[in-house]
């Protein structure tokens, strides 16, 4: 259950809270902090997809590169021009 929050009239008025007000401030704290856990494991789950999403997309990409239908012989004859001549 949601704590009502505190106005910012009585947020910025510079002085000592009541017993009540440092309760309510004290439990929405306490919500608050829940609630940004909550989100850093909704937003770690993400990553996790993102991260598997990326690498398919990376499968993908490599699958439909020009460099891939080369027969490796060829590509082996290639590579021994890029070398100085010993």
């Amino acid at each position: 259950m949601a704590t009502e929050a505190l106005p910012d009239s009585v947020l910025g008025a510079h002085r000592a809270p009541t017993d009540t007000q440092r309760a309510t401030a004290h439990s929405i704290i306490k919500e608050k902090k829940q609630r940004l856990s909550e989100l850093d494991i909704q937003i770690a789950r993400l990553n996790v997809r993102r991260e598997a999403i990326s690498a398919d997309i990376h499968r993908y990409q490599e699958f439909l590169s020009p460099a891939q239908w080369l027969i490796h012989e060829l590509l082996a004859e290639i590579f021994i021009y890029c070398f100085p001549n010993a």
